[in-house]
C-alpha cells in the first residue's frame, strides 16, 4: 500500500512539474509575440512618418538617440528577454529535480512493487 502511495504522489508531482513548465513556456511565447508585435507596429508608424528618411542613421544607438518611443520599446525587450531567460532555466532545474526525483522514489517504489514477495493472507 506505501509503494501505491509513492507511485501516485510521484506522478502527481511529475505531472504538477511538467504544467508548471509548460505554462511558462505558453508565457513567454505570448509575450514575445506581444512585444513583437509593438516593435514591428512602431517601426510601421516610423516609416510612414518617414523619420527613416530625414535622418542618415549610421548607428543603431544614434537611432535610438533619435526615437525615444523605439529605445523605451528596446529597453522593455532585454528585461523581458533576461526574465524569459531566467524563468526558463529555473523550469530546466525544476525538471531535473523533478526527474532525479522520480529516479528517487517512483522507480524504486514500482520495482520494489513487481519483484518483492507478496505476503500472503
Amino acid at each position: 500500500m506505501i509503494d501505491l502511495i509513492f507511485i501516485v504522489l510521484g506522478i502527481m508531482f511529475i505531472a504538477g512539474i511538467g504544467i508548471l513548465a509548460l505554462s511558462c513556456i505558453i508565457g513567454l511565447f505570448a509575450g514575445a509575440i506581444v512585444i513583437l508585435l509593438a516593435v514591428i507596429r512602431s517601426l510601421l508608424e516610423l516609416y510612414q512618418r518617414g523619420l527613416f528618411a530625414q535622418h542618415s542613421i549610421r548607428t543603431f544607438r544614434q537611432f535610438l538617440q533619435a526615437n525615444p518611443d523605439i529605445k523605451q520599446i528596446v529597453e522593455n525587450f532585454m528585461v523581458f528577454l533576461m526574465l524569459s531567460i531566467g524563468i526558463g532555466c529555473y523550469v530546466i532545474l525544476e525538471l531535473s529535480w523533478g526527474y532525479s526525483l522520480l529516479w528517487a522514489f517512483v522507480v524504486p517504489a514500482i520495482l520494489s512493487a513487481i519483484f518483492m514477495p507478496q505476503e500472503k493472507d
